[in-house]
């Protein structure tokens, strides 16, 4: 076999360094945009902006979690083949009665988790009236005025800028390289790797896009936020302080734009002036927000759910290094009968109405753990047929679903049961193909109940 051990173990190493790059790379950028949590603002338009923003980022800096601890997990697998085949190689050639050489070290994988402040909420009433106004105009437009951070937006879009353009010399291409490297050798493994660097590289690109994206998104709103304030509002401001000879001043905030006009003549024309004036700058603001809803409509952020496949797959990935030598690495493993959920079940005192309602519908108890376990697993419902777990609406696939799937499909195995999943209502893409993913792996019957309680 024409097999370069060294290169295993170089590409190996490239995987480690990449997923400390990535991770460093948004650990820096995510603590930047600490202090840009309430930035979208509570009127209708930010709050709408702030949920969309709010469900990416939560997606791109998950994905980013297992991602790094995906390339982890992939290096060690590349580094023990690597040694897998040097090891079959001395045995087979070299001096049995020199010493072989040690398995070069490697990480223990670690998921690094993000956070990123919700962009949702504000500080209210993005148009204000000095103290010293003579008319009160905020009070008569009826509508809430948008009231969005343009600082807060500007600092998150550069923050998401940097991270798609300011890291390419540690994150770009560095897998592309690595796969060139991997292909020289002429083994089977070498070109399971190969694939899987290639996919990796796709992954982190992606994810590096959907930055783009985010950084674009955050520019946009504080651009649209800048010309209602600066132009729309200041124009009409203007021309109402001209309709009632008045004296006018204007602060623009971050979030808000404050106005006063004095040295006006009070009386009955005036006030119909300034009530003519609110249904103006209610009419732009909803002109306004049309046209960013128009916009909206036409933007689409892209699809990530391959990324998301891709970073599963080496999420999952095993890192003990098979007897038969350099395997290809193993998206699923052969579970084995453990004994670990063989004894009675012990109560845990820990309310969970949903677990309640569950025991209920498949005829058991509610929030137990087995007395053989000694890592105390608990299980939302046991009854003598399954082994079942209540799961909101909307629910999503990530590291802890996939550790409680494995230890409930492992208990079923253990003790002779089926699995049982409620949602309270659809889950999103990807969870049940991850369930009956580990219900073919186990050879468990799985039932999945999204019927509401």
């Amino acid at each position: 076999m024409n097999v370069d051990f060294g290169a295993y173990y170089a590409v190996g190493r490239a995987c480690f360094g990449l997923s400390d790059a990535l991770q460093n790379a948004f650990l820096a950028e995510t603590k930047a945009m600490a202090d840009c949590g309430a930035m979208a603002g509570v009127d209708e338009t930010g709050a709408a902006w702030g949920q969309k923003y709010d469900r990416r980022v939560t997606e791109v800096l998950d994905m980013v979690s297992l991602l790094g601890e995906g390339l982890q997990k992939l290096g060690t697998v590349i580094v023990q083949a690597g040694y897998n085949h040097y090891s079959a190689d001395y045995d087979s050639v070299l001096d049995p009665a020199a010493r072989p050489a040690v398995m070069p070290p490697v990480p223990t994988p670690s998921c690094r988790y993000y956070g990123s402040p919700p962009s949702a909420g504000g500080p209210g009433r993005g148009l204000r009236e000095a103290a010293d106004s003579l008319i009160r105009l905020a009070d008569k437009v009826g509508i809430d005025i948008p009231d969005g951070d343009t600082d807060s937006l500007q600092t998150a879009a550069d923050a998401w800028n940097r991270l798609q353009n300011g890291h390419t010399v540690e994150l770009a291409s560095v897998l592309k390289n690595a796969a060139i490297v991997m292909e020289r050798n002429d083994v089977a493994d070498a070109a399971e790797f190969t694939r899987r660097l290639l996919d990796l590289q796709d992954a982190v690109d992606d994810i590096l896009g959907a930055c783009g994206e985010l950084s674009q998104l955050c520019s946009s709103y504080k651009a649209d936020l800048e010309h209602l304030r600066s132009a729309i509002l200041h124009g009409i401001l203007v021309e109402l302080a001209w309709a009632v000879a008045g004296e006018l001043a204007i602060a623009t905030a971050t979030a808000w734009i404050t106005f006063g006009i004095t040295a006006v003549a009070a009386g009955a024309a005036t006030t119909a002036i300034v009530a003519r004036y609110a249904v103006r700058i209610a009419e732009a603001v909803r002109g306004w927000r049309d046209e960013i809803r128009a916009r909206k409509a036409q933007l689409a952020l892209r699809d990530l759910s391959k990324t998301r496949k891709t970073v599963d797959e080496a999420q999952e990935l095993e890192t003990v290094a098979d007897d038969a030598v350099a395997q290809p690495p193993k998206t699923a493993r052969a579970p084995a009968d453990s004994g670990r959920y063989s004894g009675g079940l012990a109560k845990v005192d820990k309310p969970d109405p949903d677990a309640d309602k569950l025991a209920g519908r498949i005829g058991g108890q509610s929030r137990v753990r087995f007395d053989s376990d000694s890592a105390g697993r608990e299980f939302d419902a046991v009854s003598d047929q399954y082994i079942a777990q209540a799961k909101p609406a909307n629910f999503q696939v990530n590291k802890s679903f996939r550790s409680q799937a494995r230890a409930t499909f492992e208990a079923a195995q253990d003790t002779g049961r089926s699995v049982y999943y409620h949602f309270d209502g659809p889950p999103q893409a990807g969870v049940r193909e991850k369930l009956q993913q580990y219900a073919d792996e186990y050879k468990i019957d799985l039932v999945i109940d999204e019927a509401p309680f």
